[in-house]
């Protein structure tokens, strides 16, 4: 490999994988959560943020009525 090559290659930025499509209506927040809750949230279907969003619409819903 010429040295031009080599510097080209060494040059290149590791590619970073997408991540999730942006929405403008979501806000980033962080909680403290006991870590077996944690673990539990996270392989519930759509994962921990997808729960958390439920879990409050549901409350937010029941306090309303």
């Amino acid at each position: 490999m010429s040295k031009k090559a080599a510097s080209s290659v060494a040059a290149e930025k590791p590619r970073k994988k997408p991540g999730p499509v942006a929405n403008p209506d979501l806000v980033t927040t962080s909680i403290k959560l006991e870590s077996d809750l944690l673990e539990w949230g996270k392989n519930q279907p759509g994962g921990l943020s997808a729960l958390v969003r439920q879990m409050l619409r549901e409350a937010k819903d029941k306090a309303e009525q």
